[in-house]
């Protein structure tokens, strides 16, 4: 196809503004915007040009200009493929600069994607309003002036007169002299005539099928269904625009939005409700043009039920039936089986529309368009790359929330964040993404960068130098969890699940505290639920999940799904399993196969970032095996049958399909002499380092850990009475030591074992 004339001067002057290397995008876009009628048309309407000219300047120059072309190979793309489309669909045999604007006012990704895309947005450009002044500024050109015949100016954006304003007859005008009955929140079709909705993305297929059912004589009510987040209300605010900027599809149209609330509030007397009901009804029977939209109509089920009043929904479906007044309803899916799904009678007024949750190139189109406000709003540029970055990151890392809702709520997360900071760059950077995500999901920053990489190659080292005489467990878990952190598990599946089994007091619950640390540094990543308090089955269930609405507490939510949802990355600890109600394995089933569950209102909770551990004593009798003197050997056989009596005892206990879902079922070895005498040593120098803070120096004979733990009666259980111990033989008198102390003098006190085989504490100054 051929360029005009004027293109053609264009890109020979984008040839010399790239300084002979080859014309590109941005210096055709430099090149057409100083020159007119293009430039006229764009200041008649009001566009920044010279702003959109430094913007170009700025652009880095092409990669893709092979030596000899004329053009970089995306301006080549560009101009045949893109704007020769827009020359053939508008009717014109010749590409001329309006075709080039034109891609950049129709086609998404240009619309969205591109700098100057969104800067036509931002000024309130749409391809009617700048088709009817080029032609008015440009002259004859080829197949424009008939389709601006064909096209009435949009109303959208009224042209600008003599007289101060736009004469605009419409009905949504109309209504301003009426007194709207209570109930109703804000005129859409007012709102989009006054330019005060923003244009975003438009999902065109569903806002195209949406007209033809509103277009229909007999079915005409549309129900949106989707999970929350994932855009119904923008799109009834972009069917809002479109009725706007093409009032022929629903000539008169008018887009109300009805508040319930409102409707309900202050109905304290008997009838008043009837009364509202009834003037709403009347008015929209009144004026059938107008078409009200009902967000979260699943309320209308329960709308200020009591025992004498009849429920909105049957008063609205005689009406609805007769097609005396038209309704747009959204809900979400768990809503609508909940309340709308077995009033057939109601539903068959209704067309259903799924609204299905968008995918990662619509949800960056979507965040491209609102960039511009938010831009404005925040004081910070958002470049592109930091847009893509915070698809990317919503999609990874928040699992309770849909596109593009939570993508969205990132991005305005990092700017709010960023402005209240002095920033040396006017832009929003990957940076401040992380940092906003670490800050709403508690969600460790070192996971998000190469950080994670170190900590996973030496994970069985760090958590050895807090977990003593456990190295095999320790083996085992770094390994489950190292493999899965590269990829190579489920994605829908928890990042590890462990079974811990062995006698109290051998480090289950302390490695899960190690793991917590480790991996998202910081211990409130760790989260206990002693499955005793689990045991009763009236309420178990109920207590993990939520109850249902109408229940006591029911807004509260469930213990568990709550905990994930505000701390998705963590350790979650099941103490004491196997007293929990049986049907609490149900549950556990969901998570360890689908990594998800729903709480009693349907809500997500999702399990694929946390680690989850199940702990049990009811392994077995221990191995009786002499704690000194005894031979490695005896040793290992003894732990060995302790290892297969405490499988089949898990095995009897627990449902096969419970255990399979586990990545493994770890027992703990009983600790000898030496590892306690470790722990107790490890007890000491806690409370070495809690006396040096407060300036006491404080030493002890190395026998002193090997003397407390001679003071157990017995080691069945474990390393648990040591801290007793501690405070008992230690703690206490040391507390009296520091109190005889001279205060003039530089504390230091030193605990030694006497030949009697007792502790003296001496001060040493």
């Amino acid at each position: 196809m051929r360029y005009s004339p004027r293109l053609r001067e264009a890109l020979a002057q984008a040839k010399v503004l790239s300084d002979g290397k080859g014309a590109d995008l941005p210096r055709l876009l430099q090149a057409l915007l100083g020159q007119d009628p293009l430039a006229a048309t764009l200041r008649h309407l009001r566009f920044p040009v010279e702003r959109a000219i430094d913007r170009a300047r700025s652009e880095p120059p092409a990669r893709d200009v092979r030596p000899g072309f004329f053009y970089s190979d995306t301006l080549q793309s560009f101009l045949t493929e893109e704007a020769a489309r827009q020359a053939t669909l508008l009717g014109s045999t010749i590409i001329e600069p309006f075709h080039v604007v034109a891609v950049f006012l129709t086609v998404p990704r240009y619309r969205y994607g591109h700098w100057f895309g969104r800067m036509l947005l931002r000024s309130f450009i749409t391809f009617n309003r700048f088709l009817h002044a080029y032609t008015r500024l440009a002259g004859p050109v080829e197949g424009l002036r008939q389709l601006a015949a064909e096209r009435p100016a949009a109303r959208v954006y009224p042209e600008p007169s003599a007289s101060g304003g736009a004469k605009s007859q419409t009905m949504s005008l109309r209504l301003r002299e009426e007194t709207m009955p209570e109930g109703i929140r804000r005129n859409l079709t007012e709102e989009a005539l006054q330019g005060r909705l923003r244009t975003v993305f438009r999902r065109d297929e569903e806002l195209q099928r949406m007209v033809q059912i509103l277009a229909n004589p007999e079915r005409h009510n549309i129900l949106l269904v989707g999970e929350p987040g994932v855009g119904k209300t923008a799109l009834v605010e972009a069917l809002a625009l479109h009725l706007a900027e093409h009032p022929s599809d629903l000539r008169e149209t008018v887009l109300l939005e009805l508040d319930l609330n409102g409707l309900l509030s202050g109905t304290t007397l008997h009838g008043q409700l009837e009364e509202r009901i009834a003037r709403l009804i009347d008015f929209l029977r009144k004026h059938p043009h107008v078409i009200a939209f009902v967000d979260e109509i699943h309320t209308i089920t329960r709308a200020g039920q009591h025992p004498s009043a009849i429920p909105l929904v049957d008063t609205l479906k005689p009406f609805l039936a007769r097609g005396e007044i038209r309704m747009i309803g959204a809900t979400t899916p768990f809503e609508y089986r909940r309340d709308l799904a077995s009033d057939t009678a109601f539903l068959r007024r209704f067309q259903v529309l799924q609204l299905p949750e968008p995918g990662p190139s619509m949800v960056f189109d979507i965040l491209s368009s609102l960039a511009p406000g938010l831009e404005e709003r925040y004081g910070l540029g958002i470049p592109e790359d930091v847009i893509r970055y915070a698809v990317e990151l919503s999609g990874q890392y928040i699992h309770d929330r849909f596109y593009p809702d939570k993508a969205i709520d990132l991005l305005k997360q990092a700017l709010s964040m960023a402005a209240l900071q002095d920033r040396k760059h006017a832009a929003l950077s990957r940076e401040d993404l992380e940092k906003a995500l670490s800050h709403r999901y508690h969600i460790p920053l070192n996971l998000m960068g190469p950080e994670e990489r170190e900590t996973l190659k030496h994970l069985e080292t760090r958590l050895l130098r807090e977990i003593i005489g456990q190295d095999e467990a320790v083996q085992r878990v770094a390994k489950t969890i190292r493999r899965a952190r590269v990829g190579l598990r489920d994605p829908r599946r928890p990042l590890a699940s462990f079974f811990f089994v062995g006698p109290t007091g051998v480090g289950k619950t302390e490695l899960a505290k190690a793991i917590a640390r480790t991996l998202f540094h910081d211990e409130k990543a760790l989260q206990v639920f002693n499955m005793a308090e689990y045991a009763h089955p009236e309420n178990s269930i109920q207590r993990l999940i939520g109850t249902g609405l109408g229940y006591r507490d029911a807004e509260k939510g469930g213990l568990l799904t709550e905990a994930v949802r505000k701390r998705p990355y963590s350790v979650l600890l099941f103490d004491e399993i196997e007293k929990a109600d049986p049907q609490v394995y149900d549950l556990f089933l969901s998570i360890l196969d689908e990594g998800h569950i729903r709480d009693a209102e349907g809500r997500i909770a999702n399990f694929s970032h946390c680690i989850i551990v199940f702990t049990s004593n009811a392994g077995g009798s221990l191995p009786k095996v002499n704690r000194v003197g005894f031979a490695p050997d005896d040793e290992e056989d003894a732990f060995e049958a302790y290892r297969q009596q405490v499988k089949r005892n898990l095995e009897a206990t627990f449902r096969p399909e419970f255990l399979a879902r586990l990545d493994h079922q770890i027992v703990f070895r009983p600790l000898g002499e030496k590892e306690l005498a470790r722990i107790a040593d490890r007890a000491l120098a806690t409370v070495k380092e809690r006396l040096a803070a407060r300036g006491i120096a404080l030493t002890y004979d190395p026998a002193v850990p090997s003397w407390i733990v001679g003071q157990l009666p017995s080691f069945d259980y474990g390393a648990r009475p040591i801290k007793r111990l501690v405070q008992d033989h230690v703690e206490t008198p040391l507390a009296d030591a520091i109190l005889d102390m001279d205060a003039d003098k530089e504390p230091a006190l030193h605990i030694a074992l006497t030949p009697e085989g007792e502790l003296t504490f001496q001060r040493l100054n």
